[in-house]
């Protein structure tokens, strides 16, 4: 549901928000590291080849080596040079810097294990972070100089899952930034700061972020919702990274999506507002919960609240082969209406029928109205869902039966010019323009909204037939296809 009502107020976006002031200066833990790089190289050689380019050695599948001389000692290869690294100063100073700054992690970190299987790689307790640290430096690195270099990144993400700032490692999350309105061109891939959780909030890790027209009106101006410089976006899926204080009902780990007025999503790392998170159960993957979440709240909420559709009603919904519209198609269908869907393509229209679809009109070449009065013999229609807007909302008012509802949530052809009120009451028709973050603003119908979209899923009468994946720096692309209506189904940029 696009939501121009937001145009009211201007959102600070907190995917650039100040960088703050590191609690670990980034130059006290990589330099020292690089400085003494030749010094531990030469004391770990010791005659032997493990120094030498990997290209050089012979490794067998388990990425050992297969060189004798590269284990003088007769010692198996990761015991060997694993205890040679456990002795480096420098790693011993990252240990004690570690635990200077997070007195406690280590207990923690058991209590979350104790609540969550964090698996075997992204979420090993501290002290199996720490061996692990060890193995890839000294066993799976091929040469020393590489082991260093994992131990610098092993060490970096360790910094990053417990809280330090992806600018405190030196490494920053790329994201989305518009500095002014316009074309695709606009929007542009750059480093972003994303700082700590505040009361109330969540830093998320995102893996999928969903694409919709509104972004659009955003990029275009047509809805000025979006304070610049900033980061379009309302609605993605992805893993928490750390919870802020006064939060409750998340974990590190959570698998949680989100819809938010407050924008940020085309980011690979975020702060979102807890109350507007939901985790996600083991059914739903992040990919689908990203194509689904604005559309399928948006549906849930047009055919349950806005209009609840009751058994026998006529139903039309133009842009039936979108992603909202599909999903109004089969929810319509499975809740007793008769659903009329227009298209505006044969290749859409097939997309319509098999979404439940009893009729399909193709509007570019009949006359909706016309064909609608025709299929319903004269009636008319009882529920009209338009999310195309200037093109089809005055033809949509003509094909309302006697007291009619006309739901004008979108206007992907552009906004709709105004008319006389008096026009309704020709049959005593009414018109709604309802915006899906006032319904969800309330965390009980947020919750009850998202189980309803979660369980039609799980039972099967609402799926989401494709999506198509863009990379995130492919965002304008995936706007141009959008705008072009050369898509069908949801768009979905992977960070």
């Amino acid at each position: 549901m696009d939501d121009s009502g937001l145009q009211q107020k201007a959102v600070d976006n907190p995917g650039i928000s100040e960088q703050r002031q590191p609690r670990i200066a980034a130059d006290d833990i990589i330099d020292p590291l690089w400085r003494q790089q030749d010094d531990e190289k030469e004391k770990l050689s010791a005659g032997n080849d493990l120094c030498k380019p990997e290209r050089d050695r012979i490794t067998d599948d388990d990425g050992r080596s297969s060189n004798d001389e590269c284990n003088p000692d007769g010692l198996d290869q990761h015991t060997h040079i694993g205890a040679i690294i456990n002795e480096l100063p420098i790693v011993r100073q990252r240990e004690a810097w570690l635990e200077a700054e997070y007195p406690g992690l280590e207990e923690r970190d058991r209590e979350h294990s104790k609540q969550r299987d964090y698996g075997k790689n992204e979420h090993q307790d501290y002290e199996g972070r720490k061996l692990q640290i060890r193995r890839n430096a000294g066993g799976r690195a091929g040469c020393i100089p590489r082991g260093l270099r994992i131990v610098v990144l092993n060490t970096t993400s360790l910094y990053c899952e417990h809280g330090i700032s992806s600018s405190e490692s030196k490494i920053m999350p790329l994201a989305i930034v518009m500095h002014e309105t316009g074309g695709p061109e606009v929007l542009r891939t750059e480093a972003i700061t994303v700082n700590h959780p505040k009361a109330g909030e969540l830093r998320i890790r995102q893996t999928a972020i969903g694409v919709n027209f509104h972004d659009v009106y955003v990029r275009s101006g047509l809805y000025r919702t979006l304070e610049l410089p900033g980061i379009p976006g309302v609605e993605a899926a992805g893993i928490v990274e750390e919870v802020g204080p006064e939060v409750t009902g998340f974990l590190p780990g959570d698998r949680v999506a989100y819809t938010t007025p407050q924008y940020g999503a085309y980011a690979q790392e975020r702060l979102i507002a807890a109350k507007d998170a939901i985790v996600l159960p083991d059914s739903v993957p992040e990919r689908l919960a990203a194509a689904i979440m604005v559309k399928g709240l948006t549906a849930q909420l047009l055919v349950r609240r806005v209009h609840p559709v009751r058994p026998g009603e006529w139903m039309l919904v133009h842009a039936a082969a979108g992603g909202v519209g599909r999903l109004l198609c089969q929810w319509g269908r499975h809740l007793g209406a008769t659903v009329i869907g227009t298209v505006g393509s044969q290749e859409k229209a097939e997309v319509a029928r098999r979404c439940g679809c009893h009729f399909v009109i193709d509007y570019r070449r009949e006359n909706f109205v016309d064909t609608v009065r025709e299929i319903t013999r004269g009636r008319g229609i009882d529920i009209v869902y338009d999310s195309v807007g200037k093109d089809t909302f005055f033809g949509s008012l003509d094909a309302l039966a006697m007291f009619g509802h006309l739901v004008h949530f979108g206007q992907s052809s552009g906004p709709v010019e105004p008319f006389s009120v008096s026009m309704l009451s020709a049959r005593s028709t009414t018109v709604t323009r309802p915006m899906c973050f006032h319904y969800v603003a309330d965390r009980a119908i947020l919750e009850q909204t998202a189980a309803e979209l979660f369980e039609a899923l799980l039972k099967g009468f609402v799926t989401v037939e494709s999506t198509k994946d863009y990379a995130l720096k492919d965002a304008a692309q995936a706007h141009r296809d959008l705008e072009g209506r050369r898509t069908i189904g949801s768009l979905i940029l992977i960070p």
